[in-house]
């Protein structure tokens, strides 16, 4: 835990107990045995109930530690990623509590919904969390849309600082967010409707009328290979087309990228408010967009996403908030281990069975009144280290 503790010491503005709690916090998070409960947070630290459950009600400055440990990377190439999961969750006193779309089930499930903004390393390939923020019941003031936005916006300064695009589903391809995304100096990568209402640009000599230039030449009708260029060739039944076009219910031009299969005639259409991006980089950007689904994966299954039982809003933050920053420090506390050497999978699972064993040892060679030098330096002791790790 040799960046965190490096982190929360010198870059992080706090007093004293709030350092040591967040050092406690996460170094038990990582060794936890079960779910990752208030009550079992305790159970395996010198801490008591009452202060996990204090300090989950104070406001913590995650966006800036995130921000923090991504600047300790060498990432490369990067782009942001938006997206959302959900949390089943029963009852109805749980702060933001509703209907929400699953993508895995396919349907609308009741429970929460965290929305979060990745950085997502192309030379990695894997995605860091920036922001992670529950989305709020619906209400006819506040739309989600409005939600994903506000989002964006506050996160403005360390998008800006560190990738030119923002990339997001279809969900998330609609006049307001793209206006806004653009609006803060970024520019958005998402994916169209196949009926999308849009026009070809006309790019033809000025016609011997009076009048202004005509502007289209006719309405999108699905690839057209006489309107498209022909980019490149993925296999032999899918081709990478492009074009320059005008959507009208985004009022603005797009390069739309089309992804043909010219055996079955069907497409996928994606798109960049930047007009001058490389289309290649666009199908690129799109598909490693995937890397935050891998994000929400780990979080659920090693850091405990979906285990807090609080019913409050500020600890439910906290403990989202936690659980994808978690995700974060294990990521470079391997990546760092292979700083000197080619790097190897990153595995959470791993890098938390890892941890366990050393903290078991340890709990054994106090409570035994063992000769820590000896044991530590016994052959063996690595192989114990290792022991249940998959790729060692």
């Amino acid at each position: 835990m040799h960046i965190i503790t490096s982190i929360v010491v010198s870059g992080l503005q706090l007093s004293k107990p709030q350092r040591d709690f967040l050092l406690t916090f996460f170094s038990t998070l990582f060794i936890i045995r079960g779910k990752a409960t208030i009550a079992n947070l305790a159970r395996h630290s010198g801490l008591s109930e009452r202060t996990f459950r204090r300090n989950y009600r104070k406001v913590w400055g995650f966006n800036r530690l995130n921000a923090l440990l991504l600047d300790l990377l060498s990432p490369g190439e990067c782009i942001a990623a938006i997206d959302a999961t959900t949390i089943p969750k029963a009852g109805r006193k749980t702060f933001g509590v509703g209907w929400f779309w699953s993508g895995s089930r396919n349907s609308m499930i009741k429970g929460l919904e965290v929305s979060c903004i990745a950085i997502v390393s192309m030379h990695l390939r894997t995605a860091f969390a920036l922001s992670a923020r529950q989305t709020p019941a619906a209400t006819r003031k506040l739309s989600r849309i409005d939600h994903y936005l506000k989002q964006v916006q506050a996160c403005k300064r360390q998008l800006r600082k560190r990738v030119k695009y923002l990339v997001g589903d279809g969900f998330y391809s609609k006049k307001e967010f793209i206006d806004g995304v653009v609006g803060i100096g970024i520019d958005f990568i998402g994916r169209l409707r196949q009926d999308s209402n849009m026009r070809y640009i006309y790019k033809g000599p000025h016609e011997k009328r009076p009048g202004a230039r005509r502007k289209y030449s006719g309405k999108f009708m699905g690839i057209h290979k006489r309107r498209f260029r022909k980019v490149s060739e993925i296999d032999e039944q899918t081709h990478l087309y492009s074009c320059l076009m005008y959507h009208v219910g985004f009022k603005r031009s797009l390069l739309v990228v089309a992804l043909l299969n010219t055996r079955t005639q069907k497409y996928l259409l994606l798109f960049s408010t930047d007009t001058q991006a490389c289309p290649e980089k666009v199908l690129e950007y799109y598909s490693t967009r995937f890397q935050i689904e891998f994000l929400f994966r780990d979080a659920k299954q090693h850091t405990g996403l979906e285990d807090c039982q609080s019913r409050d809003k500020q600890a439910l933050d906290f403990h989202f908030n936690a659980s994808l920053t978690a995700v974060n420090i294990a990521k470079l506390e391997i990546l760092s281990k292979h700083a000197d050497q080619k790097q190897g999978p990153i595995s959470i699972s791993d890098f938390k069975t890892a941890l366990f064993n050393r903290f078991w040892l340890n709990r054994i060679i106090s409570k035994l009144d063992l000769q820590p030098d000896i044991v530590i330096n016994h052959p063996n002791y690595q192989s114990l280290l290792e022991f249940g790790v998959i790729a060692s």
